[in-house]
């Protein structure tokens, strides 16, 4: 009996005291559709698409240069490439905010009234790019779509993600 007492307090002392912390999912099921921060004026890129009424964004950062100018104003069609994140010249990242993120992203003095709630920083992966244009009565179109590979995002590890496309038009 006393035997039994004792392996039914070591039980429940052993399922009652473990705790494996909370399990954070990440979903990057976002509108397909990227914006644009950034030209070949600027010092930094930064492609991103939000997560509609969730307060949520998916940014890639990466530095404005003669190689990555054609990623946007490609002399080809198609015309591919990829580079790696390094968290240093070129940052992915997810984050959650405690209000619009549209406030904060793009703007070199952000909103006050918004606050970063979680920022996962991609440590690697490597984005691919693919861009395409057709140009129709002196109007050129450009579309990029852009791929992750191997992304080692915080809690996620994902070996391929489809980040979505970046189109745009301007005169020729």
């Amino acid at each position: 009996m006393r035997k039994s007492f004792l392996i039914l307090l070591v039980t429940i002392f052993t399922i009652t005291s473990c705790d494996d912390g909370d399990i954070i999912t990440i979903d990057l099921e976002f509108d397909k559709t990227l914006k644009l921060c950034g030209d070949e004026n600027s010092t930094n890129y930064v492609i991103y698409a939000l997560k509609e009424g969730a307060n949520e964004s998916l940014t890639l950062l990466f530095p404005v240069n003669t190689e990555n100018n054609l990623i946007f104003n490609p002399t080809e069609t198609p015309y591919s490439g990829s580079f790696n994140i390094n968290n240093n010249t070129v940052k992915f990242n997810y984050r959650t905010y405690n209000g619009d993120p549209e406030e904060m992203i793009c703007q070199e003095i952000s909103s006050s009234s918004v606050d970063i709630i979680k920022d996962s920083i991609a440590e690697s992966g490597t984005v691919n790019y693919t861009s395409t244009f057709e140009d129709d009565n002196g109007v050129r179109t450009v579309t990029v779509e852009f791929t992750i590979e191997n992304l080692d995002l915080d809690t996620l590890n994902s070996t391929n993600e489809e980040l979505g496309t970046y189109t745009w038009s301007f005169d020729l």
